[in-house]
């Protein structure tokens, strides 16, 4: 076999392979540019979440100083149940007094 007799074999093989090859080019071109928009989506994603978080802890941090708040009032409302008790008890030492001396 004479080398023109050689390369008249190998075209067609090399002619198959390059066309192969150039399809599974393209293949990888669209792969690559999937990729590339589930990484833009998941980089959306986790900026949303991120946000969802931070609005989360927000949250939370402000339920906290509510609650302190509320504990602050609570206490507040017990010296002042207090107060009000003693001063009915004044107020019927008063009267007491009062309808003693009638």
């Amino acid at each position: 076999m004479n080398a023109d007799q050689r390369l008249d074999q190998l075209e067609p093989l090399l002619s198959e392979s390059m066309a192969i090859l150039d399809q599974h080019t393209a293949l990888l071109n669209r792969h690559t540019a999937q990729l590339k928009q589930l990484v833009n989506v998941a980089l959306q994603h986790s900026e949303s979440l991120s946000y969802v978080l931070r609005e989360i802890i927000e949250v939370k941090e402000k339920q906290a100083g509510l609650a302190a708040k509320q504990e602050e009032l609570a206490n507040q409302v017990s010296a002042l149940d207090d107060k009000v008790s003693a001063l009915d008890d004044k107020l019927d030492q008063i009267l007491g007094l009062l309808n003693a001396g009638k």
